[in-house]
């Protein structure tokens, strides 16, 4: 009888020490996702920015000559009286949807193919530390483009001197990405806007003017 007391005795302080154990692990990790969440959201949230910025700035580059004159000429044709006097400017709007679907769709696929990839951060890095920065286990994180980057088309007049005025064509790209990383999950939007042409009008601006359309 002594023996048998003395076994259940020795079993319930086991199982109370697993208990604690089990207590102690879960408080663990409850202090590490408090301590490390904010901490992994805000740099997986800034180094997909970064990415997904590189990404539709590499598109827009592959699809336009990033703000040449003679790009200028190719989009927008001026029209001038006998006297050489600037009487309207005609934008073609069919290549500018043509070049802007080629951009958008440029991004979407260099978007999706970093959506498959497992991206990494070291936790020196994560932790903010100067002296392990770039060192400790990696941190896995990755991120997904939800739908298709959506583009519009804006313009921009300004001197450039006497009787001169600048001409500027600029794409906008944005896209909203959903980031997952250990303890974070969060939706975040991404834009980014780039020159496409510019160019010199001598002269005043006519009002006659058939200005850009929204691109979808």
């Amino acid at each position: 009888m002594i023996k048998r007391s003395g076994s259940r005795q020795k079993k319930r302080r086991l199982g109370l020490r697993f208990l604690l154990f089990l207590c102690l692990a879960a408080a663990l990790l409850i202090g590490l996702e408090l301590l490390l969440s904010p901490l992994i959201s805000a740099v997986a949230a800034q180094h997909s920015q970064e990415l997904a910025l590189n990404a539709m700035t590499e598109a827009i580059l592959a699809h336009s000559a990033a703000g040449q004159e003679s790009n200028y000429r190719d989009l927008v044709q001026i029209e001038t009286d006998a006297q050489g006097r600037v009487t309207l400017l005609l934008t073609d709007t069919q290549r500018l949807n043509r070049l802007v679907n080629a951009v958008s769709l440029e991004a979407a696929q260099k978007l999706q193919t970093l959506s498959r990839q497992q991206l990494q951060l070291p936790l020196g890095s994560v932790m903010g530390s100067i002296l392990f920065s770039g060192y400790g286990p990696p941190v896995p994180f990755r991120f997904t483009a939800l739908g298709t980057p959506e583009s519009r088309l804006r313009e921009q007049f300004v001197s450039a001197g006497v009787n001169q005025t600048r001409h500027s064509i600029y794409l906008e790209l944005s896209c909203v990405i959903l980031i997952v990383a250990p303890f974070s999950r969060q939706k975040i939007s991404v834009s980014t806007d780039m020159m496409l042409a510019e160019g010199i009008i001598v002269g005043y601006v006519p009002d006659t003017y058939l200005s850009l359309q929204p691109t979808k």
